[in-house]
C-alpha cells in the first residue's frame, strides 16, 4: 500500500511539472500558432485575383477636369502586361502604381490601397494650372502652381493669365532663376491669383 501511495504521488507530481511547463510556454505555443494562421491568412490573400478598380479624379477648385476617370483607368491598364482582372494581389506593388500615375504631366499625386473583398481604390489629385504661354517660337503650355509644365488638356482649358509673345525657350531650370523671364510670369501669376480682387479679373 505504501509503495502504490509513493507511485501515485510521484505520478501527481509529475502532472503538476507538466501543467506547469504548460502555463509557463503555452503562450510560446500560442504566439507560434498565430503566426501560422497568420501566415496561412496571407497567403491565402495574395494568392487570390483583384476584384475591381475604384478610381478617383479629384477635380480642380472650379469643379473641371483635365484628366477624367477613363483616362486614369488606361494609364492603370496600361501599367501592367495583362488585365487588372487578371492580376493576382501579389503581383500588385501599391508604392509602384503611384509612381506610375504620378508620371501623367496632369497628376500632382497619387494614392493607392487595397480594401476589402479585394478592390483596388486609386485617387488621382491633379495639378493646379496658373498660366497659360503661347510663345513665338510655337511653345504652347501650362504651368502649374510648383513652376511645373503641363501640355494643354483636352478635356479642360482653364480661365487662367496668358502669356504670349517672344518668351524664351523652356528652361527646366527656370524656377532657379530669379531673372528668368517665365519666372517672372510665374511670380506675377502666382500674385495675381493670391489677390482676390485681381483674380476674379482674369
Amino acid at each position: 500500500m505504501a509503495r502504490l501511495t509513493a507511485s501515485n504521488n510521484n505520478w501527481m507530481d509529475r502532472l503538476d511539472g507538466l501543467r506547469k511547463e504548460l502555463q509557463r510556454n503555452g503562450w510560446l505555443i500560442m504566439l507560434f500558432l498565430l503566426g501560422i494562421l497568420a501566415l496561412s491568412a496571407i497567403g491565402k490573400r495574395e494568392a487570390g485575383f483583384l476584384t475591381d478598380e475604384v478610381l478617383t479624379v479629384v477635380p480642380l477648385a472650379d469643379g473641371s477636369f483635365m484628366l477624367t476617370q477613363e483616362e486614369l483607368r488606361m494609364e492603370l491598364e496600361n501599367a501592367f502586361t495583362k488585365p487588372t482582372d487578371a492580376l493576382q494581389l501579389a503581383d500588385i506593388d501599391l508604392e509602384w502604381i503611384e509612381e506610375v500615375i504620378e508620371r501623367h504631366p496632369f497628376v500632382s499625386e497619387a494614392e493607392a490601397h487595397l480594401v476589402a473583398q479585394s478592390r483596388l481604390h486609386l485617387t488621382a489629385t491633379q495639378r493646379n494650372p496658373l498660366i497659360r504661354v503661347i510663345a513665338d517660337n510655337g511653345q504652347n503650355f501650362l504651368l502649374d502652381e510648383n513652376g511645373t509644365r503641363m501640355p494643354l488638356s483636352e478635356n479642360f482649358i482653364p480661365r487662367v493669365l496668358v502669356a504670349t509673345g517672344n518668351l524664351p525657350a523652356w528652361d527646366n531650370q527656370f524656377m532657379d532663376d530669379e531673372d528668368h523671364l517665365l519666372r517672372h510670369l510665374y511670380d506675377l501669376a502666382m500674385y495675381l491669383r493670391e489677390d482676390e480682387f485681381l483674380a476674379a479679373m482674369i
